[in-house]
């Protein structure tokens, strides 16, 4: 992680860490720009795999890494609202919708949201058009 700090982010050892263990999250922050970049360990579940072969590359602050795409982030979002109650979880997925909407693979959406038990949610979402 040292070479992250080179890089001018703030990561917490002992966070990252604890999210490898439990599999679960943390945050890297761009001390410049204040930016936080959520890092989530990916479980050990079909969804997650598919989800993980999925990612898309991307460049972020001349990083070469990699990215969930609007799918997977839209079900993601869906599964946290769940779980937690979360307005921004459905404020986010929903700016997603209005950027990526002409584009999204909605049967991808559809299969993964019954078997994710969102589907619901995901039928409850404002689609443009």
């Amino acid at each position: 992680m040292d070479h992250l700090a080179q890089l001018g982010f703030y990561v917490s050892k002992a966070n990252a860490n604890a999210a490898l263990l439990t599999r679960s999250q943390f945050n890297e922050t761009h001390m410049e720009t204040v930016w936080k970049i959520g890092l989530i360990i990916r479980k050990n579940r079909p969804f997650s795999e598919t989800e993980f072969a999925r990612r898309e590359a991307t460049n972020i602050l001349d990083i070469d890494t990699f990215v969930v795409n609007a799918e997977d982030i839209i079900l993601a979002k869906l599964e946290w609202a769940k779980d937690s109650a979360s307005e921004r979880q459905l404020t986010d997925f929903e700016g997603i919708i209005e950027l990526k909407a002409g584009q999204l693979d909605r049967p991808y959406l559809s299969l993964w949201a019954d078997r994710l038990g969102v589907a619901c949610s995901l039928s409850k979402l404002s689609w443009p058009g």
